[in-house]
């Protein structure tokens, strides 16, 4: 669950920080490392959780489940959780460019490659499609139809997020 909270916070702040966010905060920097680290631990954990390898088949070997990982995810994973940030935040304590608002503006664009961590919803969706119900569906007993409006309510709102952001950038 505390990585959909940490996907979530990517995926609406990262946009937000690439547009609109001159200079990170030693808070919010030290919240991103943390950030990190967790998506690098969450990586060192799917090498050891059982997968579904076909209908109903679960398997627990660890060489099959790190292959598959490998094939799959893995180097996305891998190149999201880097702390590019530590590089930035080293050029603004050095001085960086000057004042050219407009180069600064660009300089933040490498943030972007975080917004790769999206594609792990799409993961955690193919998780919860294998159930006939999911936990959210469960918990609140919404059908099927709320759920498809919902997830169109979402998709609009995040788009239109990340349209407004880059309008203003």
């Amino acid at each position: 669950m505390w990585i959909v909270i940490l996907l979530l916070y990517t995926a609406l702040i990262v946009p937000f920080k690439v547009c609109f966010v001159e200079k990170t905060p030693d808070p919010e920097f030290i919240f991103d490392l943390f950030v990190d680290l967790s998506f690098a631990i969450d990586i060192v954990l799917t090498f050891f959780t059982a997968i579904e390898v076909s209908e109903g088949v679960i398997t627990v070997d660890k060489k099959k489940i790190a292959m598959l990982y490998i094939k799959s995810w893995f180097f996305i994973d891998v190149f999201t959780t880097i702390p590019f940030q530590i590089g930035e935040k080293m050029g603004d304590q050095t001085g960086g460019n000057g004042g050219n608002s407009k180069a600064l503006r660009l300089a933040r664009l490498p943030r972007l490659y975080r917004l790769l961590r999206i594609f792990r919803l799409f993961k955690l969706l193919k998780v919860m499609k294998t159930n006939r119900r999911g936990l959210l569906s469960k918990i609140l007993q919404i059908g099927h139809s709320f759920r498809s409006m919902f997830k169109i309510v979402a998709s609009i709102l995040y788009i239109n997020h990340l349209m407004a952001c880059f309008w203003y950038f």
